[in-house]
Parts: C-alpha cells; sequence; structure tokens
C-alpha cells in the first residue's frame, strides 16, 4: 500500500512539506521495489539515497526549529539520529542479504520488515512528532533563506560545508 499525501501531513505548506512529500516518493518507490525475486541492490541504492535526504531534510529541521525557538528540539533531535541509525540498519540488512542466497519467499517475509518500518517511520513522525512545529511555523519563516529555500537536494552539499558530516553519514552522503 502507497502513502498518499494528505492535508493533515500538512506543517508549514512550505520547505518542510516539499521535503516530506519528496521523501514519500522515494518511499513509495522502494515499496513499490520491493517484491518477490526484486533486485536487493537497487533496494539498498535506493535506501541510501532516501538516508541522503532524510540527513538534509532534518538538517534543515533542525535549523528551522532552533530560529523558532522549538521547545522540543533536543527530544526530536533523539528521534532524528534513532530514525537515521534504524534507516541505516536497514541498508545494512538488505546489502547482507543481496550478499546470501535466499529463495524470493523467505526474502519477501525479511523485507516486509522494512516496508513496515518505512511506513511507521514517516507517517508516526510527520503525525506524531512534526506536528508539534505547526505553532512555531511563522518564526520559521525567518530562517537564512539558504536554508529554508534550497531544494532538498541543493542542501546536501550546504550541510556537508557548514555542519560537516558525521561517521554513519560519511559513506553515504
Amino acid at each position: 500500500m502507497l502513502i498518499i499525501w494528505k492535508d493533515e501531513f500538512c506543517i508549514d505548506h512550505a520547505a518542510i512539506d516539499a521535503d516530506h512529500r519528496n521523501i514519500i516518493g522515494r518511499i513509495n518507490y522502494i515499496i513499490r521495489a520491493i517484491t518477490p525475486g526484486c533486485d536487493l541492490g537497487e533496494i539498498s541504492s535506493c535506501l541510501r539515497e532516501l538516508y541522503r535526504v532524510t540527513c538534509a531534510h532534518f538538517f534543515r529541521e533542525t535549523i528551522l526549529q532552533e530560529v523558532s525557538s522549538f521547545p522540543h528540539i533536543n527530544e526530536h533531535r533523539k528521534l532524528h539520529e534513532r530514525l537515521l541509525s534504524e534507516l541505516l540498519d536497514y541498508i545494512q540488512y538488505v546489502e547482507k542479504l543481496a550478499s546470501e542466497t535466499k529463495g524470493d519467499r523467505h526474502l519477501e517475509h525479511e523485507l516486509a520488515a522494512c516496508k513496515s518500518f518505512l511506513y511507521r517511520w514517516i507517517l508516526g513522525h510527520i503525525l506524531d512528532q512534526d506536528k508539534k512545529m505547526t505553532e512555531y511555523v511563522e518564526a520559521m519563516r525567518t530562517a537564512d533563506d539558504e536554508v529554508l529555500n534550497q531544494d532538498i537536494e541543493d542542501l546536501i552539499p550546504y550541510i556537508v560545508k557548514t555542519a560537516g558530516v558525521n561517521a554513519e553519514m560519511s559513506h553515504v552522503v
């Protein structure tokens, strides 16, 4: 089942929502690609790309939370770290599966957990956690244009230049 964008997902009607739509599109692609006999190399590549884009999105969110004095920033940052860590675990897991020989039926069962994680992650995080930011949206609009208005793909080099890259992200970005 694919994730369909709904008005209830809206946070700021701007950069955050655009990022969420981009991420949902990537997740939908992965969900469609996970089928019996699928190419695990392609799945791994798509998960890595999702990781890159998500890092950029989380960086943007953190900057916007800082400029708006979002009171839950520390907890939100920890959730981001946990989600990225889980996503990295799935990337490594899919790569391990790709190096092993298993029957399609087994792979389908193994990858169902990945699909479940992607659903839970994006829908749960947006609806439960990011929704808390809606009352801070106006203050977020005062953020540096370079962070607020950049396309998510263009934000990745900005992150590397400005914030550096942590050890987990360095082999993905």
